[in-house]
């Protein structure tokens, strides 16, 4: 629209009348009744007076320019990032408060999504199509100037899984000595679309943090299908020897690990086994009965204590607590059953005890799902959001390794209380070994570590 500007600094429009060769003019600001005409000699008479709420065009004119320099904003990261839209638009009005006067929310919305979705591929139907789209696009998603996405596996039912890490950032965790590796899959942080059963995570741990190496996401959870993720990982990356598995208590996945990597010791998360007694309990109707009884919580934490011990002893410490609740004459018969043949027959003690490892959890997995859920603040987000944001982890991630081999330190000190509980298990561990104590004192000494947590479970 080509503007006239007056001597009072007002613009003026064109309204398509002329006469005598005189044209007439309105008032570019919207509402204002303010009009004049161009004379044959060029000169801009006034005609109408203009509203009293119609300023001066130097000032309108700078509104003009803040929304505009706004709007480019507001669309250029629409196009560029997975940031919720109406995130961009709130922290942007802080930094552009004059431009956000003239652009509210409600039309900024609608120019948003259309240049986001200019720039976003149609969500692909099933993994597998997505896994070939992103073998035509390996450019989408790149980190260390190599494609994000690694490879997908199928296996004979037809479900597919699809792999992304970053081998540079395996490369520099390994040469750092990291040979601790922790894994573990939920579903709460999964794409709707397209349709898969879980994300599949990998870890490595250096200097006592956890670094992601490995995202799989997956259609089946069956031992089958954890093979195909693992073997292929065993090829894309043949550097990666772990020492020490750390896993939950999922039967698919633990059998998986051991065939593809025979050589380390498997471990399953104390947390997991904790957290698996209390639900038995609930489960059973028990709940009241142990809050109500000091002696059953006694011995609810002495079960907990168990996976402390070294897998021969483990027996030896069941039949501990056995002879403790009939001294006390507990009704936990039920509970003691379940144990018996579950833990003792159906898991073998070798499976759950986590005598001597310096991490008994996969806490850190945890708290790691935990933080991705919190940044998508959705539980199923978008497809395209979630990999953009997986990519930008394992981008931060070499920055995160880098100032750990440096020397930096890289998050807060461990709580005392964690302190405690890891010293207390080695002495009563080392007193265990040297005779000082026995099997029935060591649990009784570290019954302490889980109480917390044990009590919130009784209480909720």
């Amino acid at each position: 629209m080509n503007r006239i500007k007056d001597d009072q600094v007002f613009f003026y429009k064109l309204n398509g009348g002329e006469r005598k060769g005189v044209r007439y003019l309105t008032c570019c600001q919207k509402f204002c009744k303010g009009s004049a005409s161009i004379r044959q000699n060029g000169a801009i008479v006034s005609g109408k007076d203009h509203s009293p709420n119609c300023l001066p065009n130097n000032v309108d004119d700078e509104r003009l320019n803040q929304k505009i320099k706004f709007r480019k904003i507001l669309l250029l990261r629409a196009k560029q990032e997975t940031t919720r839209l109406k995130t961009i638009y709130d922290e942007e009005c802080i930094r552009n408060s004059i431009g956000a006067l003239q652009y509210a929310w409600a039309a900024a919305e609608i120019s948003m999504r259309h240049e986001r979705k200019k720039c976003i591929p149609v969500l692909p139907q099933t993994l597998y199509a997505l896994s070939n789209y992103l073998e035509a696009n390996p450019e989408r998603y790149r980190c260390c100037n190599q494609s994000f996405y690694l490879d997908h596996t199928v296996d004979r039912h037809g479900k597919c899984s699809v792999i992304f890490g970053c081998t540079e950032l395996l490369n520099e965790i390994i040469n750092m000595g990291g040979n601790e590796l922790h894994a573990d899959a939920t579903f709460k942080i999964v794409p709707s679309n397209p349709k898969s059963r879980q994300i599949f995570l990998m870890h490595l741990i250096i200097q006592n943090h956890s670094i992601p190496i490995v995202y799989a996401m997956m259609e089946s959870k069956t031992e089958e299908a954890y093979r195909l993720v693992l073997a292929k990982c065993n090829i894309l990356f043949p550097q990666l020897i772990p020492t020490l598995i750390m896993t939950d208590y999922e039967k698919a996945l633990k059998n998986a690990f051991t065939h593809v990597y025979p050589q380390a010791d498997m471990y399953s998360c104390w947390f997991h086994y904790i957290q698996s007694l209390m639900r038995n309990i609930k489960r059973k109707g028990l709940t009241v009965y142990i809050k109500n009884s000091e002696e059953a919580q006694m011995c609810v934490k002495m079960f907990a204590a168990l996976a402390l011990l070294p897998a021969n002893l483990i027996e030896q410490g069941y039949q501990c607590i056995r002879q403790k609740a009939r001294i006390n004459n507990l009704q936990l018969t039920l509970f003691f059953n379940y144990f018996n043949n579950f833990w003792l027959r159906t898991m073998g003690p070798e499976m759950f005890s986590v005598h001597g490892i310096a991490r008994r959890t996969n806490n850190n997995i945890e708290n790691f799902h935990g933080r991705l859920k919190e940044k998508f603040q959705v539980s199923h987000p978008n497809l395209w959001t979630f990999l953009k944001h997986l990519n930008d982890i394992s981008a931060r991630n070499h920055i995160n390794v880098k100032q750990l081999f440096r020397g930096q330190k890289r998050s807060r000190p461990v709580k005392v209380k964690y302190i405690a509980n890891s010293e207390r298990i080695k002495v009563a561990t080392a007193q265990l070994h040297l005779g000082v104590i026995n099997v029935n004192d060591f649990l009784i000494q570290c019954s302490h570590i889980a109480e917390t947590y044990i009590q919130q479970e009784l209480q909720s």
